[in-house]
C-alpha cells in the first residue's frame, strides 16, 4: 500500500475506511505521526514496524485487535494509550519500542498479549485503571512491566482541602514535574483524582 514510502510524514485515514492492510506503512521511516479513524476495528499485522520516526498514535475505541508485529521497532515511539475496546495484542506488537517511556491500558481486564509483546519495552510507565494492579501484576507479559501505576478516574472528583499534590501527569499519563500548559492530571494524598487545565 505504503510500504518503503521514506518521504511519506503524515497521513490521515478517512472515515470510511474500515480495514487497512497488512504492512500498509511498513518502513516508512519518516512517518511521524497517522491520524486513525473511529471506522477501524484493528491494526493490522506489521501495519507500522520500523516506523522509527513515529512518535505518537492514538488509538481509537473502535480497535478491538492489535496484531502481530503492528508497531515493531518504532523506536521514536514514546507514549501510547491502548483503549478499552481492545481484547487482544498480537506477538511483537510493540516490541523493540525502545523509545516507550509510558503504556496507558484504560481496561480494568488485561487484554490477552501474544509472545513478546512488549519486549524491550518493560521499563516504560504501565498506567492502569484504578483497582486493576492485582490482575495486571500476574497477567502474561503485563507483569515484566517494571513500573506499574493505577490511575483513578478523574470526573467530578475533587480534593479534599488539607490533601497536598503528589503526583502530576498530562493527559498522556506522562509524569510532570511541575505545571504544564495544557490538560494536568494531579494526584492527592488523601487518593483523589483532579483534572486541572493549565493556562501557562
Amino acid at each position: 500500500m505504503f510500504s518503503y514510502c521514506i518521504s511519506l510524514t503524515s497521513v490521515t485515514i478517512p472515515n470510511s475506511v474500515t480495514e487497512i492492510g497488512e504492512g500498509a506503512f511498513y518502513y516508512c521511516t519518516g512517518l511521524t505521526s497517522v491520524t486513525i479513524p473511529n471506522s477501524v476495528t484493528s491494526i493490522s499485522k506489521m501495519m507500522f514496524s520500523y516506523c522509527i520516526s513515529l512518535t505518537s498514535v492514538t488509538i481509537p475505541n473502535s480497535v478491538t485487535s492489535i496484531e502481530h508485529g503492528a508497531f515493531y521497532y518504532c523506536t521514536g515511539l514514546t507514549n501510547v494509550t491502548i483503549p478499552n475496546s481492545v481484547s487482544s495484542i498480537g506477538d511483537l506488537a510493540f516490541s523493540a519500542c525502545s523509545g516507550l517511556t509510558s503504556v496507558k491500558s484504560l481496561n480494568t481486564i488485561p487484554p490477552m498479549c501474544g509472545w513478546k509483546s512488549f519486549y524491550n519495552a518493560y521499563d516504560a510507565i504501565l498506567f492502569i485503571p484504578e483497582g486493576s494492579k492485582a490482575a495486571y501484576n500476574t497477567a502474561y507479559e503485563w507483569k515484566n512491566f517494571t513500573n506499574i501505576q493505577e490511575f483513578a478516574g478523574i470526573d467530578n472528583i475533587e480534593a479534599d482541602s488539607n490533601a497536598v499534590e503528589i503526583a502530576r501527569y498530562d493527559i498522556n499519563g506522562r509524569l510532570l514535574s511541575v505545571p504544564t500548559k495544557g490538560v494536568n492530571i494531579v494526584k492527592y494524598s488523601d487518593g483523589t483524582t483532579k483534572r486541572e487545565i493549565v493556562n501557562k
